[in-house]
């Protein structure tokens, strides 16, 4: 009997290099032309779980939506954006110890405003802010030491779920019953697939959002 794919609401995708693009014109064009400094973090993308680490721009709008700008956040030179409503210019950055403190011009939500952001330095690759523990996609914080990685595991399920068709061929049945039980090792590991009756190759499997809400 095949495992039940989880249905997920549909939300209406947050695209984020467009909306990122609005939000530096409006923070930088005719803005002030004071001297920008750069967090004491590498560039990149960071997540406060490596599991959003496996989308692209584009999967991870379709995917989370909204959810980005809680669990995600990204570092370009003196820019700081949660991917999502927020962008900030880094004008000025002072450091004690763990403690990073930025003065940012920041634009969100049609208003823009000059901020304080502290975060504790964990490593060039790693910070706390806002409650929650960030560390940058494709650095030895986010590596995934299970194995097989839920990586591994995602393209295996995506290949079967290709492959099972063509139904009460021995083959598709074979494919049909290793979806099924990769299925069932992403779920254990709290993914979820979006869109159970999209094509294979527009399937998305994503942090289940139940896991999402429980842990902010």
């Amino acid at each position: 009997m095949s495992l039940l794919r989880n249905p997920m609401t549909r939300m209406l995708p947050a695209k984020a290099t467009g909306l990122v693009g609005a939000l530096l014109a409006s923070v930088f064009i005719g803005g002030p032309s004071t001297a920008m400094e750069q967090l004491p973090f590498n560039d990149g993308l960071y997540a406060a779980d490596t599991r959003f680490c496996l989308l692209s721009d584009d999967q991870a709008g379709e995917a989370y939506s909204g959810w980005i700008g809680v669990w995600t956040r990204s570092i370009s030179k003196s820019t700081y954006t949660n991917n999502f409503e927020l962008l900030c210019g880094i004008q000025k950055v002072s450091r004690t110890g763990q403690r990073v403190k930025a003065v940012a011009e920041c634009s969100g939500e049609g208003d823009d405003s000059r901020t304080i952001l502290e975060f504790k330095a964990v490593s060039r690759n790693s910070f706390v802010i806002d409650g929650k523990r960030f560390d940058r996609c494709g650095s030895d914080a986010s590596i995934d030491t299970q194995i097989p990685t839920t990586a591994e595991l995602v393209k295996l399920a995506v290949e079967a779920n290709a492959d099972c068709r063509g139904l009460g061929s021995p083959e598709a049945d074979i494919a049909c019953a290793k979806r099924d039980l990769l299925d069932g090792f992403l779920y254990d590991r709290g993914m979820c697939s979006t869109e159970p009756d999209w094509p294979a190759s527009q399937e998305i499997w994503h942090v289940c959002h139940d896991i999402l809400r429980k842990s902010e």
